[in-house]
């Protein structure tokens, strides 16, 4: 938003980082700046500079991975997600993720396959299910869909939503 075109502007921040300043931070705060910009080679050029000292946040991991991908370079977004999922094992938003790169790439089986795995984990949300279940039917993998949108009218039975695309 404008926040980060307003901190992604501001010379003392350009300034700061001039001078050496090296607090992690302050390059979290230059990459989400950067990822709004959508300058996504500037936001794991950024993220490199933090170092060590984000291998701690699995936000970082998710943002490393949204680049990657929006940057066509899938192999490294999977892997991304996968040393994500690894260090973070109770973080399921890594799976959530990969879930939509593999519908994003046709990959409709496995992404059903995956999302049951996530759904499973994650307790998931009406609105997973429903766009899960809305993907599936997009691609025209009917039987899938139908699996998805059955077990979400079971857990949210007064959803209208999961009605609707059901």
């Amino acid at each position: 938003g404008s926040l980060n075109r307003t901190l992604y502007s501001n010379p003392a921040f350009d300034k700061a980082i001039a001078a050496g300043q090296t607090e992690p931070t302050i390059f979290l705060y230059l990459a989400q700046a950067q990822f709004g910009l959508e300058r996504y080679a500037d936001v794991l050029k950024t993220l490199e500079r933090g170092g060590a000292a984000f291998d701690s946040l699995p936000s970082v991991f998710l943002m490393r991975a949204q680049a990657q991908w929006l940057l066509k370079d899938r192999e490294r977004a999977f892997a991304t997600l996968a040393d994500g999922s690894k260090r973070f094992p109770a973080n399921t938003q890594f799976l959530r993720r990969e879930v939509f790169f593999l519908m994003e790439l046709g990959l409709y089986q496995e992404a059903a396959a995956r999302g049951q795995r996530y759904l499973a984990v994650a307790e998931g949300k009406e609105e997973d299910y429903v766009a899960i279940g809305n993907a599936l039917k997009r691609a025209r993998q009917f039987d899938a869909a139908l699996i998805f949108l059955e077990s979400a009218r079971m857990k949210f039975p007064a959803s209208e939503n999961v009605v609707k695309v059901l």
